[in-house]
C-alpha cells in the first residue's frame, strides 16, 4: 500500500473582488433599514398626537357646545308650532260632549280654554243663579274625562236689570 502524499501550498490565495461591494452593500442596507425604520418611528408618533389631538377636540366640543344648533328666532317658531298642536291633541269632541252634558237650563258657557301644557281647562261661564254654578261644577265632577274640577271664583252682576252669576271653573281632563 502506497502511503498517502500532503501536498502544502503555501502561497497566499488571492483575494477576491467581491469582498469589499459586498462589505459597501451591507453597509448601505443598514444604513437604509436604520432611516427607515426612524421615519415609520416619527410617523407613528406623528399619528398618535393627531389622534389625541382630535378626541380632545371631539371631547371639548361635546362638552362645551358655544352656539345653539338653532337660532333663536328659530327656537321660538317651534315653541309656538309646537303649542298649536299641543292645542289640537286636546279631546274636543269628547270634552264639548262631557260639558254640553253636565250643563243645565239656567246656564250659558262663554268660554273654555285650555292649557295642554298642564291639562286643565278654564271654564268661564253665566247662570241664573249660585245653585246652576254648584250643580254644574258637581256635574262635571261626575264626567270620566275630569278631575280636580273646581270653582274659582264668582262674582254677581247686574245685565240688562237682571242679577247674574259670572263664574270660572277649573278643571283638570285626563291624559289619553
Amino acid at each position: 500500500m502506497r502511503p498517502l502524499s500532503l501536498t502544502l501550498d503555501f502561497r497566499a490565495a488571492p483575494e477576491s473582488s467581491w469582498r469589499p461591494v459586498t462589505l459597501v452593500l451591507f453597509i448601505a442596507a443598514l444604513v437604509i433599514a436604520g432611516t427607515a425604520a426612524f421615519f415609520k418611528a416619527r410617523q407613528d408618533t406623528e399619528l398618535k398626537l393627531l389622534t389625541a389631538r382630535q378626541t380632545s377636540q371631539i371631547s371639548t366640543s361635546a362638552s362645551t357646545r358655544t352656539r345653539p344648533l338653532t337660532s333663536p328666532d328659530t327656537e321660538r317658531q317651534l315653541k309656538r308650532a309646537n303649542a298649536v298642536l299641543d292645542a289640537l291633541l286636546l279631546p274636543w269632541d269628547d270634552v264639548f260632549l262631557m260639558v254640553e252634558g253636565a250643563g243645565s237650563k239656567g246656564l250659558g258657557l262663554l268660554a273654555i280654554t285650555p292649557d295642554p301644557q298642564t291639562h286643565t281647562l278654564r271654564i268661564a261661564g253665566v247662570a241664573t243663579s249660585v245653585q246652576d254654578v254648584l250643580d254644574f261644577t258637581k256635574r262635571l265632577a261626575a264626567q270620566p274625562l275630569f278631575s280636580e274640577v273646581h270653582l274659582t271664583s264668582y262674582e254677581t252682576v247686574s245685565r240688562d236689570g237682571r242679577s247674574l252669576i259670572e263664574f270660572t271653573i277649573g278643571a283638570q281632563w285626563q291624559r289619553s
